[in-house]
């Protein structure tokens, strides 16, 4: 494994034979995975019976189809990225940590002028120090990640020209899933009290992202839990969101271990069977309806 700092060649720019040129970042950003790949991934509903007249519609809903581009944000301020830069022939060449907001005090990468140049750049979302990445060519990139890390990615071809700097403007993709919870009873006529318990299963413990793709560890990790900040009673209360990894197996399962809504308290409340597939933003929302009139629940 290398650490992800600072190595390349240090000759100047157009000395000796080869001519060299440069490479330095000028837009670094961030977003969920691409819309045309997102065809798959459809909204989710189940339906569950809470009793004492009451229901709840869980859907689950990508923040953007097909049809949609994915939200890019800047990255934020302070967080560290690295850039992985491989030769024409998938030769590695040179590496460099960068820190957002900083990019304009660092020189550019020197490299020989040329074409088919490859870049990876990789981050965690954090102002922490990133994990190491796989030494050797192309091919062999691989970077781990232990949850809760929220790892991105991207990478890109560019050429070099002599005597110039190529400005290279990096989107890193998340790797893994977001989901955040929006639990809605307006429809019901009744406040929420009280969310206790809530989790989605299951959540891998480690995920390793390659130049090729992202594979899972094959055990478990268990249920993610999925918080509230505390709130008065009200009709419409959301989470924080969480970092999944999961894997699209559709084995995905929602769980409360108790929900209070009006002056019943409902225990075990459970929808089973949600894909969730990597790379994509999730808002998972639960309408509380009435089906009949249940006295005594205000």
């Amino acid at each position: 494994m290398v650490s992800c700092s600072s190595s390349d060649d240090d000759s100047e720019f157009g000395a000796g034979e080869g001519k060299k040129g440069g490479v330095k970042v000028t837009l670094a950003q961030s977003s969920f995975d691409d819309a045309v790949t997102r065809a798959a991934v459809e909204p989710q509903t189940q339906m569950i019976d809470m009793g004492n007249g009451l229901q709840m519609e869980a859907t689950l809903t990508p923040e953007h189809s097909a049809m949609t581009r994915a939200t890019v944000s800047p990255l934020a301020q302070d967080i560290k990225y690295c850039i992985v830069i491989y030769d024409k022939d998938n030769n590695f060449k040179a590496t460099k940590t960068y820190t957002r907001g900083t990019e304009n005090n660092e020189d550019p990468i020197p490299l020989p002028a040329g074409e088919g140049y490859k870049y990876i750049a990789y981050s965690v979302n954090s102002k922490d120090e990133l994990p190491s990445f796989t030494e050797g060519n192309l091919d062999a990139f691989a970077v781990a990640a232990t949850y809760p890390q929220d790892l991105m990615m991207t990478q890109a071809t560019f050429s070099v020209s002599a005597n110039a700097t190529t400005p290279l403007q990096i989107n890193l993709k998340h790797q893994f899933s977001s989901v955040t919870v929006v639990m809605d009873s307006y429809a019901s006529g009744h406040k929420i009290y009280t969310v206790d318990g809530m989790t989605i299963s299951s959540n891998h413990p480690t995920g390793i992202v390659t130049a090729s793709g992202t594979t899972f560890e094959a055990t478990f990790g268990g249920d993610l839990p999925i918080p509230f900040e505390s709130f008065d009673p009200a009709r419409l209360i959301t989470s924080q969101s969480v970092i999944m990894y999961s894997n699209t197996s559709g084995e995905s399962n929602i769980s409360l271990a108790s929900l209070k809504v009006g002056a019943k308290e409902r225990p075990h409340v459970m929808a089973s069977g949600f894909t969730i597939a990597p790379k994509t933003k999730y808002t998972l929302t639960l309408n509380i309806t009435s089906g009949i009139e249940v006295g005594g629940l205000m």
